[in-house]
């Protein structure tokens, strides 16, 4: 159908108002709200796809060279939720490699728990650090898990997440994973949901010591009730909290369904840090305060010398200073 050349101009003037308008409203929306606008809008997928601003790293295939590590041993008791048969409560089954399948895992119930531990620690390396394995036989029946990380046992940290599914999904309904971040079970079986634990540096338990990125010994996953009832943790700025919906109600094998954690990045076997100058910290600082003691210079440092002393032999030596140097080392391998 031919339109008039007025019909036309009516048409652009139209739509540029549209645009300065959107232009308008945009510019007073947190990076939260503008993603919400962009997963609304889209028409195939949501903001979250891997690779992407908002998801920069790629699923992890359970094969990948990366992967040096896995899982060695989980915390008892395992605290399993609701709804999960006998025959699943087989923690064994999440150590070592993944294997890919519906079968060799275990289940959490709903809403429950399991703490899976590491011989040796995983550090804050290059990119993502570590990733989680789930058994979903498709690429959108998602059965999804919060992801928390502790260097004692004691102190857990969770890892911010995003969920922008808009509606309740039955119990083999379908969950877009580009809706999905920082959740575990975001892919099929056989492929891993990497995190990273430099995006943990701002919290307060990090910042305070009481987690230490260089050596994580415990991963939490806590499974998401798709209910209704549970609610995402978004990063600062990025807006309000959301219902979580994943599918629901499930039964016998019900909530997440663990099969194993690959580790990329692990800590020197040799965990004990050297602070000489007393900063809480150590690092090529502490070296350079070892080598002035060393040349005779008086620098200050701690009067606890049992946290700067690596061979017993209660003083600041040339000991000290090597272990550091090749701890440090070590560390950016």
């Amino acid at each position: 159908m031919n339109r008039p050349y007025g019909g036309w101009i009516k048409t652009a003037m139209v739509e540029n108002l549209i645009k300065r308008r959107t232009r308008a409203v945009l510019a007073g929306l947190t990076p939260f709200a503008i993603i919400c606008v962009m997963a609304a809008t889209a028409s195939a997928e949501g903001p979250f796809t891997a690779g992407s601003k908002y998801e920069p790293y790629t699923p992890v295939e359970m094969n990948s060279s990366e992967i040096v590590a896995w899982a060695t041993g989980w915390v008892d008791p395992v605290s399993y939720g609701s709804n999960v048969d006998s025959q699943w409560k087989t923690p064994q089954k999440a150590l070592g490699r993944a294997k890919g399948d519906a079968y060799d895992i275990v289940s959490l119930g709903r809403g429950g728990s399991i703490t899976m531990t590491f011989d040796r620690p995983i550090r804050d390396g290059k990119g993502w650090d570590f990733a989680v394995f789930e058994n979903s036989f498709s690429d959108d029946f998602l059965e999804l898990a919060y992801v928390e990380v502790s260097s004692d046992g004691t102190w857990f940290i969770r890892f911010d997440n995003v969920s922008l599914t808009q509606r309740p999904v039955g119990g083999f309904g379908s969950v877009d994973y580009t809706l999905i971040h920082g959740l575990a079970g975001k892919y099929r079986q056989g492929v891993g949901t990497p995190f990273d634990l430099s995006d943990l540096l701002y919290k307060t338990e990090v910042k305070s010591g009481l987690v230490d990125l260089d050596s994580i010994r415990y991963v939490r996953i806590v499974d998401i009730v798709g209910d209704g009832t549970c609610y995402d943790n978004p990063p600062p700025g990025w807006g309000d909290r959301h219902i979580i919906y994943d599918p629901y109600p499930t039964t016998g094998s019900a909530g997440f369904d663990l099969d194993a954690i690959g580790v990329r990045y692990q800590a020197n076997v040799r965990t004990k840090r050297i602070d000489i100058n007393g900063d809480g910290v150590s690092n090529l600082a502490d070296a350079i305060v070892g080598l002035q003691v060393l040349l005779g210079y008086k620098p200050n440092i701690r009067e606890d010398r049992a946290a700067a002393d690596i061979n017993g032999d209660g003083k600041v030596g040339l000991a000290e200073v090597l272990y550091i140097l090749q701890f440090e080392s070590e560390q950016d391998m």
